[in-house]
């Protein structure tokens, strides 16, 4: 969406009108449902506080909090009192009107107009809470709001000046802190170094906040137990009388004794979402993409995780190796699922192989436990030529029928190969006659265990028909789409949403609903080789409907990872702007949302949005996941605020 709410009515992009390029408003909303912007915003907490929530993540805002917003950052504010702030939309080119592409904070820095570097800013201000310590911020926003409201002769150029000076200050602050950390008064990121077992957040009116449990504290025990993880004090919190051992951040100790309901939340967050470390990945699968990365990347791209912790919180795959008997039981006796396993093959002796680790056929045993605990799985086997497909991939589809239902669904995806193997495993890639092969054994199970258990069961991914050359299953076949995020299914949803989605448009068309643009509009898509032909017919399908509306659709080649990687979600910014240079790219240019660093506007190569559209003198826009949100973005409503 493209508007926020604002006393029970809309606020709209198109409320920033394009003389002043500039809002200053008071907000004064007790809630401000989920929403996105095609402008910066700078909103600054009068009074009251609120729970905010910004792509995804939770934080704690007070009176003198102020935040700064990208494009694009989606946030949403909650608070059971009453709630006041102050906000400032605005368009780059407010600054400057050589800001016309600018897209974010960080790239007004370098501007001559303000011209201040940041040691700190590494990420977006949309990661930070700034807070105004020594009030020199609230005058400021305040005047900016005084001259939006009376409109006196030059109240522009003072809103400018006021704003440019409130840039500068909060950056100042920044850069005057030798160290970075969530003491410091001046400001505080969302995004913080784990801390075990503290407190990032006290939800309003909660039972946590009643009893005076402050943000800071640690939970050390609850009923006498020691609380390891997320999943120790998720469970030990459900019963209807608790006693909870705190340390305050002084260091003193209180037990306090708790009567609740049956399963009540306390209304307490913790500054890592398990509560402990990330376990790294002892395995070296011959498969393993992060051994197929070039060096010099984030840091954050080369970590390996296995852990089962983040199987049930985030939905990653685990290999069962970095399990221990510890681990089993609490699963068990806390009775977590769904579970997701890296399979890969049910031959333990060929397990040990793929993963480099002679304890990982041994660790299938731990299936037949979860199994029999009633732990619902699902699993997903990487196949690789000549190593576990043709018959082996058939004894493991076997094998893992024997534990229907429990393991719900498994997925088979083709090893992705990189141009970085050298001194790796020899493996090969798949061609068009191994993909229908792959396809004809996996449609061949589908359909004995869809009349033995009444579901598909076993799923070939996406790309498999593509190499193969075949049509996408029908939805049906895809059992609700448990595989989605293994790239199974994808497809077929995207092509579904998108054909319900134009009908809807075109039924409006001739109920005679107009659309954001007259006329004629140009455009351009650019996507990975694997979605290319899809989204190449679907544009035209468009067309058709709109004469006036010209797609140029492009396919970009992996030149960064290899030839081989064919998914938009590897593709970088820099083979992007290469091979999109001098193209026909019309008024905007669209790119798929998982090309980009989640909650962030940067790709894998550390190119921003902004550097792109900077190259190409082309703004660029980040279409969502959904058929739906293509058409609207194909069609400009999305670019307009329209719903």
């Amino acid at each position: 969406m493209d508007n926020i709410s604002n006393n029970g009515g809309d606020f709209k992009m198109d409320y920033i009108s394009k003389e002043e390029n500039v809002m200053v408003d008071v907000f004064d909303n007790s809630t401000v449902r989920t929403h996105t912007h095609d402008f910066l915003e700078l909103a600054y907490f009068v009074e009251g506080e609120a729970e905010h929530v910004l792509n995804g993540e939770k934080t704690y805002i007070r009176k003198g909090d102020y935040l700064i917003l990208d494009y694009g950052a989606y946030h949403s504010y909650s608070s059971k009192g009453e709630l006041k702030l102050i906000n400032c939309l605005f368009h780059p080119v407010f600054i400057d009107k050589s800001l016309v592409y600018c897209r974010s904070f960080n790239s007004l820095l370098n501007h001559y107009l303000i011209k201040i570097q940041s040691g700190m800013l590494k990420t977006s201000p949309s990661n930070y809470i700034f807070h105004d310590t020594d009030g020199t911020i609230f005058p400021l926003i305040s005047r900016m709001l005084y001259e939006f409201r009376q409109k006196q002769p030059g109240y522009l150029e003072l809103i400018r000046c006021n704003l440019i000076e409130l840039i500068i200050s909060t950056v100042r602050k920044i850069n005057d802190n030798s160290e970075f950390t969530s003491s410091d008064d001046t400001s505080r990121m969302v995004m913080k170094k784990v801390n075990q077992n503290y407190m990032d957040h006290i939800t309003l009116g909660s039972i946590a906040e009643e009893l005076e449990i402050t943000p800071g504290d640690k939970v050390l025990a609850i009923d006498n137990t020691e609380i390891e993880d997320i999943f120790d004090y998720q469970f030990l919190t459900q019963d209807t009388y608790i006693e909870m051992l705190v340390e305050k951040a002084d260091g003193e100790q209180w037990l306090l004794e708790i009567d609740k309901e049956f399963d009540e939340d306390l209304g307490i967050e913790f500054e890592n979402g398990l509560m402990d470390e990330y376990r790294h990945c002892h395995n070296k699968c011959i498969f393993c993409f992060i051994d197929q990365m070039p060096k010099g990347m984030r840091d954050t791209l080369y970590f390996k995780d296995d852990d089962s912790r983040l199987s049930f919180l985030q939905g990653n795959y685990v290999t069962l190796t970095n399990m221990s008997d510890h681990d089993i039981d609490r699963i068990c006796r806390y009775h977590l699922s769904p579970i997701n396993i890296s399979f890969q093959t049910m031959n333990p002796d060929l397990r040990c192989k793929m993963l480099n680790n002679r304890f990982a056929g041994e660790a299938l045993k731990k299936v037949d436990i979860l199994n029999e605990a009633g732990i619902r799985m699902n699993g997903q086997i990487v196949l690789c030529k000549g190593v576990n497909d043709g018959k082996e991939l058939e004894f493991s589809i076997q094998k893992l029928m024997e534990y229907l239902p429990n393991v719900e669904s498994v997925s088979v995806v083709p090893v992705g190969l990189s141009k970085y193997r050298d001194g790796l495993y020899p493996l090969e890639p798949f061609n068009a006659q191994d993909a229908g092969e792959v396809i004809d054994l996996i449609e061949k199970y589908q359909k004995i265990c869809m009349e033995k258990y009444g579901t598909h069961f076993i799923q070939a991914s996406d790309e498999w028909y593509i190499l193969a050359g075949r049509e996408v299953p029908e939805e049906e076949r895809y059992d609700g789409y448990l595989q989605l995020e293994n790239g199974v299914g994808m497809i077929r949803l995207l092509l579904d949403e998108f054909h319900d989605g134009l009908e809807r448009r075109i039924a409006e068309k001739q109920s005679g609903a107009g659309l954001p643009w007259e006329g004629t509009r140009e455009i351009s898509l650019a996507t990975g080789k694997l979605a290319f032909p899809y989204l190449k017919r679907m544009s035209e399908e468009v067309m058709q409907e709109y004469p006036g509306l010209q797609i140029h659709v492009y396919e970009i080649v992996n030149e960064f990872f290899g030839e081989m990687i064919t998914v938009s979600g590897l593709l970088t910014g820099g083979d992007i702007e290469k091979q999109l240079k001098g193209k026909k790219l019309g008024d905007t240019l669209y790119l798929p949302r998982n090309v980009l660093r989640s909650g962030a506007d940067l790709f894998l190569d550390d190119v921003t949005v902004p550097e792109l559209e900077k190259s190409l003198q082309v703004p660029v826009n980040i279409v969502k996941s959904s058929g739906y949100d293509l058409v609207d973005a194909l069609l400009g409503i999305s670019d307009s605020g329209q719903e």
